[in-house]
């Protein structure tokens, strides 16, 4: 077959499947128009119509009786068909009950209270849902639904008189660190058959940050981050406090900086020259890519490390960062550290540590002290090529987290390497480092 007839015949079933899909494509968007249409000629039934500004939700079984209504009074009045009319109307007259039962004037007011807006992982987090009845008429039982994470806690206020609350406490069991909302609580009332809802939100939405376990370091197990009044570095400066040494006068030098007494002697003018200081400032790089961790045990754990350095270092006043593939945490002190932290996650996509410890060091260039934390799947080359691109001027550690193991030190590229196997175990790793 020549081949300018296969290319026609190409051609030809090109455009057949095209013309195929768009065929279906056109059929699907008339059945979502048909469907949209039939809601809203629904919702213009003056009942069903009135029901969404008011407040009432209808129930999975309340749609069911609805269209068994109306297809029963459709299908009875088409066919002529007695039994089908007479399904229909009770359907209807079930529904509009239930309607009627349901819209009784509300009016409690529901707050929520924690006791701690703060807590850490394995506490009890306790709160108080109140419901206060402020109008001048009594109201019945009602049901309280509150929203806590992804579960829902549901109460029972009793009747309550003119005037009247009632005090509910619950307890939030905190397994786990997260950031955990609470609220917002609903009003909820309905008919006897479940058919209609009518829910109302009456209070605000809470967050519960539940906070990493951490442990106590004392402050000289990391005396490594030193140096209160600044360590020397080797970039030169006109002004700072560690003296260096004296070069000629240049233009635009301070004339408080000329040392006399050389002045006189070599009969040209002679400033002094200074190292430039820095304060103590730790860089904390946490490797979030989920392969460098064997599974969430190892992954809090690393967490757990992470904020214990932080509550050690910010609680000797000195400056603290913490750089993770998301990028650098905000936490200008240690209770918004841990709030960070208490919501980190692992990344299935994630830069690899040896290219985002070097730009951690350049995204946080003040810093003099740098602890590389990773899981226990990082390998040992991964590590030393990650470590043996960092600046030299720099006091530099790592932590490898190593559960059911025993404490482990080495010298990586002359970077001493902990295998940290719990949490107990990390001020004693620290005090190998600052030994």
């Amino acid at each position: 077959m020549p081949r300018s007839t296969l290319a026609h015949h190409r051609r030809d079933d090109l455009s057949l499947r095209a013309r195929t899909r768009l065929r279906a494509q056109a059929q699907k968007e008339s059945l979502s128009r048909a469907w949209s249409a039939a809601g809203m000629a629904f919702e213009r039934i003056p009942i069903v119509g009135r029901l969404r500004p008011i407040g009432l939700a209808i129930t999975r079984l309340g749609w069911a009786v609805c269209w068994s209504a109306v297809l029963s009074l459709g299908i009875g009045v088409y066919f002529s068909w007695i039994e089908a009319i007479a399904t229909g109307t009770v359907s209807l007259t079930i529904f509009l009950l239930g309607v009627l039962s349901s819209m009784g004037r509300g009016g409690q007011q529901v707050e929520v209270a924690l006791e701690r807006c703060r807590v850490v992982a394995g506490e009890h987090a306790l709160g108080e849902v109140t419901v206060l009845n402020p109008t001048s008429r009594a109201f019945s039982s009602t049901r309280i639904d509150l929203r806590v994470g992804e579960t829902l806690a549901t109460f029972t206020a009793p009747r309550l008189a003119a005037g009247e609350e009632h005090r509910e406490a619950f307890a939030i069991s905190t397994y786990r660190r997260g950031v955990v909302t609470v609220g917002p609580a609903r009003c909820v009332r309905g008919d006897a058959l479940g058919l209609l809802l009518h829910a109302k939100a009456s209070s605000e939405v809470l967050e519960l940050f539940v906070h990493p376990r951490t442990v106590r370091i004392s402050s000289s197990a990391v005396g490594f981050i030193r140096d209160v009044e600044g360590a020397t570095t080797q970039d030169l400066s006109s002004t700072d406090v560690s003296f260096h040494a004296l070069r000629d006068y240049m233009p635009g030098d301070d004339r408080r900086n000329i040392h006399w007494k050389t002045t006189a002697r070599t009969n040209s003018l002679m400033v002094r020259q200074f190292e430039e200081t820095r304060r103590a400032h730790l860089l904390i790089v946490f490797d979030l890519d989920e392969e460098a961790w064997e599974d969430d045990h190892e992954f809090e754990l690393g967490v757990s490390a992470v904020a214990s350095l932080v509550r050690v270092s910010m609680g000797d006043s000195k400056e603290t960062s913490i750089v993770t593939q998301s990028g650098q945490l905000k936490c200008p002190t240690a209770v918004h550290a841990l709030d960070v932290l208490a919501g980190i996650e692992r990344l299935s996509v994630a830069e690899r540590l040896v290219s985002f410890t070097h730009r951690a060091v350049t995204e946080v260039p003040q810093a003099s002290v740098v602890i590389v934390v990773t899981g226990s799947r990082t390998s040992i080359s991964d590590l030393h090529s990650a470590l043996v691109k960092l600046p030299v001027s720099l006091l530099i550690a790592a932590l490898r987290i190593m559960p059911n193991t025993e404490l482990e030190s080495r010298t990586i590229a002359g970077v001493p390497v902990l295998g940290l196997p719990d949490l107990d175990a990390l001020e004693t790793a620290m005090r190998k480092v600052a030994g």
